[in-house]
């Protein structure tokens, strides 16, 4: 049972890390937006490049959660009672797994810091809703225009 949990696992990150592709965007702030408040081409490849391998650890980490969640079920439907050991410790390994998702967030978030100021980060989260505003704006007024014929 073990061995084709961890053969699906493989599959589906085999399957993410090909899916993978540049990112045009951090969030809802394009790469237009930071080189407008300007940050370096070289910087905006450094700090995608940290998200995407933060991206990664955390589907890895969510694939462990997922299994570990399975595994409790599993483990409460062969008779919680004379289980509750086994039980208790995988609860330990999801703490752990829990913890690891925080790190995780958080280190690449200092180490995007190094190549994107706080300042700079704010200027484009700025612009980007700037840009936001005024497609939603775009969008309301073709709505208006539709909604009076």
């Amino acid at each position: 049972m073990r061995k084709k949990i961890l053969v699906v696992m493989a599959i589906i990150f085999s399957v993410l890390a090909m899916g993978a592709t540049r990112l045009e965007n951090i969030g809802i702030i394009y790469e237009d937006d930071f080189r407008s408040v300007g940050v370096s081409e070289e910087n905006i490849a450094k700090a995608k490049d940290i998200i995407l391998e933060a991206n990664r650890r955390h589907q890895i980490l969510m694939l462990e959660r997922k299994q570990l969640e399975l595994e409790v079920n599993k483990y409460m439907l062969e008779g919680s009672e004379e289980n509750w050991d086994k039980i208790s410790n995988v609860f330990d390994k999801l703490g752990q797994v829990e913890a690891e998702l925080m790190k995780n967030k958080l280190r690449s978030q200092v180490e995007i810091r190094n190549y994107i100021s706080e300042e700079e980060y704010l200027r484009a989260r700025g612009a980007a809703v700037k840009r936001l505003e005024a497609s939603q704006n775009t969008a309301s007024e073709g709505v208006n225009i539709s909604d009076k014929k």
